[in-house]
């Protein structure tokens, strides 16, 4: 009898841990976007608005596409958790699984708050802050959940898929009534005019010091037949809706030959954008003929440097 359980045991942790570990995965990136979200709210409210609303909308979605993947396959942890309860019992099993999942949060969390306070600005990410809420709640909502299980309190559980039902939804909603509100500019803040026509885009001033920048865009009075311009940087390393990453004056010269290999660029600007520069160069231009092409130069360049 006892050479018999054992087996069952060891079998059945197993099966929980490999349930708790699918689940973190599968789960990771629907609390990211929860906590991108946040991020988004949170920037709106301090005046920042929205650097590039397509730029918004693409993040939400390439994430939110294998987000909702991810929440359909919970059905794999689910089999895993049932084949757990088998061998160790619902309890036992609900106790680990339960218990790995807020470690795992609880644990991003940590990392992510890490990321938020550490490091001399710029490296420090304010914005990462955000993230170590969701996964923070997470945890707790994890940890409850575990709690209301293993008691097997059918009130105490409806109650929590409602509150949660209802804070998705508020969080959907606050979103939404947000999207599009105008950037708050403070007095003294650099400000720089992007101005631009059918041919030539050109900046006013086009050299800054490292910091918040605010853009202004300056467009024709025919926006349809206006070619629209590109902002170019190194990319956006790291977290996501971070800065943009300077580019080098020997990236600008390959720039300004057609050699796109290594940059990264964003269209669809709003009337007013507001980012965190570094020190280096940004690159605001006009496609050549058939777009941005390798080996066709662009029709129009103005570079932004940022000074110290």
């Amino acid at each position: 009898m006892t050479n018999k359980s054992r087996p069952d045991t060891r079998a059945g942790v197993v099966y929980a841990v490999l349930a708790a570990a699918s689940a973190g995965l599968l789960l990771f990136l629907p609390v990211l976007l929860v906590g991108f979200s946040l991020s988004v709210v949170a920037a709106v409210a301090r005046g920042e608005g929205l650097a590039w609303q397509s730029s918004v909308g693409m993040s939400y979605f390439f994430i939110g596409i294998p987000a909702a993947v991810g929440l359909v396959l919970l059905v794999i942890p689910y089999a895993l958790f049932r084949a757990a309860s088998r061998r160790v019992g619902t309890r036992q099993a609900v106790r680990w699984v339960g218990s790995l999942l807020v470690i795992w949060n609880a644990g991003v969390a940590l990392i992510r708050v890490g990321e938020a306070i550490s490091g001399p600005a710029p490296t420090a990410d304010p914005g990462a802050i955000w993230y170590a809420v969701a996964f923070g709640l997470a945890a707790v909502v994890i940890l409850v959940a575990t709690v209301v299980a293993e008691k097997q309190a059918r009130g105490a559980a409806v109650a929590l898929v409602g509150a949660l039902a209802i804070g998705l939804v508020g969080l959907v909603a606050v979103l939404v009534a947000v999207w599009g509100s105008p950037l708050r500019i403070p007095p003294g803040a650099q400000e720089v005019r992007i101005v631009v026509t059918e041919t030539m885009v050109r900046l006013d001033p086009a050299t800054v010091n490292a910091g918040d920048v605010y853009f202004m865009v300056d467009e024709p009075d025919d926006p349809s037949g206006h070619v629209g311009f590109t902002f170019v940087s190194r990319g956006y390393p790291g977290q996501i809706g971070g800065d943009p990453e300077p580019m080098s004056d020997d990236d600008v010269a390959r720039l300004a030959r057609g050699d796109y290999q290594g940059t990264a660029g964003e269209s669809g600007w709003p009337d007013q954008a507001k980012l965190t520069l570094r020190e280096g160069n940004y690159v605001f231009l006009i496609a050549g003929p058939g777009g941005e092409l390798p080996g066709v130069p662009p029709m129009s360049m103005a570079v932004l440097e940022v000074l110290p």
